[in-house]
């Protein structure tokens, strides 16, 4: 048996049996993993508050073959808080399951940076202080961009120019931008100079600064709206829990 200890954020749940829990966490070193949480739904257990979902943790492992168990955690930063929004706590949960779907296992450069940015949007949906759009948009692009995704958006596909300061057309399905003389291409959307600045800033910039921007409503709802369709198009699925997100905004 192998004695492991990681920080780690919660980012999936299930319950097994009458008290154990199945979770999975998004590590700093060690990827993703899955862990059972022996007795972690009664309340008088230490594991009790570390594994709960959007706990960000500190996490002792026993691994024996290919199963961990959570022998101890101490709880860094919780968001009990957002229990009570469910608009809020909808996003963090397609945000979850975005991780889980994109974040490798075992270790990987990716792993810190998937975590710096799961943390920094916890931080701003909990505070408030940046529009849920916008938080989604940008880990929506930069989780895309951490994968192999990043999209040319400086340069038209066609003829090679920079496009101009009124804006250009982004086509999801080839992830390029055309300039205003071929933006009447079929699956274009048309960005606003706002919107395509924006999408450069997220896709260039570190984790620590995609949130930093800010944008006006209409370019701020192309943004969110061209993210997405770029992430469904690129994953060729549908998220149970974007439905939900989108389900829950008033």
């Amino acid at each position: 048996m192998t004695k492991l200890t990681t920080n780690g954020l919660i980012i999936r749940e299930q319950r097994v049996g009458e008290a154990d829990r199945l979770v999975t966490i998004l590590t700093q070193s060690m990827g993703l993993l899955k862990a059972f949480a022996p007795g972690a739904l009664k309340l008088n257990s230490k594991n009790h508050a570390g594994t709960q979902l959007l706990c960000y943790s500190s996490l002792a492992l026993s691994k024996s073959k290919d199963t961990y168990r959570i022998t101890e955690s101490h709880q860094l930063l919780s968001f009990f808080e957002l229990e009570g929004d469910i608009e809020r706590l909808a996003l963090l949960q397609y945000l979850c399951e975005l991780c889980a779907y994109f974040a490798p296992e075992g270790e990987s450069d990716a792993n810190e940076k998937y975590l710096k940015l799961m943390l920094s949007a916890l931080k701003y949906v909990s505070s408030g202080e940046r529009e849920l759009p916008l938080i989604k948009a940008a880990a929506e692009l930069k989780m895309l961009c951490f994968s192999g995704y990043m999209p040319e958006l400086f340069s038209c596909d066609v003829c090679r120019c920079e496009p101009e300061s009124d804006g250009c057309c982004f086509d999801p399905l080839s992830a390029t931008v055309y300039c205003s003389k071929h933006e009447n291409r079929i699956g274009g959307t048309l960005l606003p100079a706002g919107t395509a600045a924006a999408m450069r800033f997220i896709a260039t910039s570190p984790v620590e600064k995609i949130f930093s921007f800010k944008l006006g409503e209409t370019s701020l709802k192309i943004l969110s709206a061209v993210t997405e369709r770029y992430l469904l198009c690129t994953t060729e699925r549908t998220f149970k829990t974007l439905e939900f997100y989108h389900s829950c905004k008033p």
